[in-house]
């Protein structure tokens, strides 16, 4: 028997190393993901603003004492639902802001691209309508051939 695997279906092409393109210009990847990066930690620095001082209101309002009524035991769960919502938001835009950085940095593409996904969900945060057309951009940045690449070297 021959240990030639030519003949054999399983083995790894021989292609794979010719087709990933062997002189990726980092310098010019990065000037294309350096516009959505820098859109995508504005958005998100400005919903963490918002989300802060939303929450700090919502929160000053429960320990104002406007709650000591009968009928406001209602209100108290409404209020507790919306900081549970507000910090699920927080997070969530944190995980934008993270990727805005790795993406900005060129370190890991996978939390760029997760950034970028999360900035286009409109349901993350009260700047979800800048949020939207940066994230689409910085998705279709880091979608370009190449760019996976530069974030490896």
């Amino acid at each position: 028997m021959k240990d030639d695997d030519s003949n054999n279906p399983y083995r790894a092409p021989s292609s794979i190393a010719s087709d990933l393109p062997s002189n990726v210009d980092t310098s010019v990847v990065a000037s294309q993901i350096r516009g959505p990066a820098i859109g995508l930690i504005a958005v998100s620095v400005a919903c963490l603003c918002f989300l802060v001082l939303s929450g700090g209101i919502t929160i000053w309002y429960l320990m104002s004492g406007n709650l000591r009524k009968p009928a406001a035991r209602t209100d108290l769960l409404l209020h507790l639902i919306r900081l549970g919502i507000y910090g699920l938001i927080f997070v969530l835009n944190g995980f934008v802001l993270y990727g805005g950085i790795k993406m900005m940095q060129m370190r890991s593409y996978g939390f760029a691209k997760l950034g970028a996904v999360l900035a286009i969900i409109p349901c993350l945060g009260p700047c979800y309508f800048l949020g939207i057309p940066f994230g689409i951009w910085a998705w279709l940045a880091l979608s370009k051939p190449g760019v996976k690449d530069a974030f490896r070297s």
